[in-house]
């Protein structure tokens, strides 16, 4: 069972699903539900393993997703006793005692998109170290030979993090189509003057709560100033975002 458990999760990272899995890790009395036990949830289904009941089944389902949409861990208690309240859920069963559970949540559809006009970008090739040490998808648009509507147009973004190391003249088509779109953030890595003329052309189409949206400078403020200073800058703001409740 643990080499199924193995494949079902490659194959939720290969199609970059979110999922989440809750692992029994104590329990009392008669329960089928050994430590151990696991149940792995993703896209509002449970996609393998079982606690032994569907009626348990079916609160560890909402509680795992409610971990993926709120990207916290849980741990809950299921009480086996319907006379016994003090746990987070109480069944009326006679195998008594309490099973306590661990939720966590993986996100494999969150990605980094970093749109360059370089493959060669020292700040893409330092974010792109560092993204691999962390364990986050990234994805590189280089705008000189790829469109970026071809490249995104099948990708939920809801949970992307895009970083613009663009100079060139389309960055105001870039910003555009990226704020039409679902997005977990947008740092533009531009000098302050550049941002102010990329303001004046995008307050023709965008409001300025839409245009706050757009970090720049983008990264957190460490005094960044070599390629790789700035890489993990950027990176530090993604992960501040990412972990944040």
């Amino acid at each position: 069972m643990y080499n199924d458990y193995l494949e079902i999760l490659n194959e939720l990272k290969n199609n970059n699903k979110n999922y989440a899995i809750a692992t029994v890790i104590s329990s009392t009395g008669s329960s089928i539900a050994k430590p151990g036990f696991r149940l792995i949830v993703s896209e509002n289904r449970i996609i393998a393993g079982t606690l032994g009941s569907r009626k348990m089944d079916s609160y560890v389902l909402d509680a795992c997703n409610e971990s993926i949409n709120k990207n916290m861990t849980k741990n809950i208690s299921i009480g086996l006793d319907k006379n016994n309240k003090i746990y987070d859920y109480n069944m009326d069963t006679t195998c008594g005692g309490v099973i306590n559970i661990f939720i966590e949540p993986f996100y494999n559809s969150q990605r980094i998109i970093i749109l360059t006009e370089s493959d060669d970008d020292e700040i893409y090739l330092n974010i792109k170290k560092i993204a691999g040490i962390i364990k986050i998808n990234l994805l590189k648009i280089n705008t000189e030979n790829e469109k970026l509507e071809e490249k995104l147009n099948d990708i939920d973004l809801k949970n992307s993090y895009f970083i613009l190391l663009t100079k060139n003249e389309k960055e105001i088509e870039y910003l555009s189509y990226i704020l039409k779109r679902e997005h977990k953030y947008i740092g533009l890595v531009a000098s302050k003057n550049r941002f102010n003329n990329d303001l004046k052309k995008l307050k023709q189409n965008f409001n300025d709560d839409k245009l706050n949206e757009i970090d720049c400078p983008a990264g957190i403020m460490i005094n960044a100033i070599t390629p790789e200073e700035i890489a993990v800058s950027l990176i530090s703001k993604i992960i501040l975002l990412k972990n944040s409740v």
